[in-house]
């Protein structure tokens, strides 16, 4: 049951991740699926749920959603173009923001 939980939650982070990259520019659709993921896995590890539902949320939806091989990439190519002062915000913005979602999911 869990697998499936987690093949489930991985097509629907799947989908999400995908929409987000055609709705926003590059960047904030990165920056927008990192933020939903850590909000997402914040409340997946401390609600009181299921094994399954945990899985569903916390392995399969967020661990689809968030990308971070593209954040990696984008900020490669941000070094490349000598973009530093946008690369250190893009960075710094995404860590802060991604521990203040995972914080506030917790207190869901």
């Amino acid at each position: 049951m869990i697998i499936l939980a987690i093949a489930l939650g991985g097509f629907l982070g799947g989908i999400l991740r995908y929409l987000l990259s055609k709705a926003l520019p590059a960047l904030w659709g990165t920056f927008a699926a990192n933020a939903a993921a850590c909000l997402l896995l914040g409340y997946a590890s401390a609600a009181s749920l299921s094994p399954a539902v945990t899985a569903l949320l916390g392995t399969g939806i967020a661990g689809a959603l968030s990308t971070w091989s593209t954040l990696a990439k984008e900020l490669g190519g941000l070094g490349k173009s000598r973009s530093y002062r946008r690369l250190g915000v893009y960075l710094v913005g995404t860590v802060l923001v991604g521990v203040a979602c995972v914080m506030l999911g917790r207190a869901l």
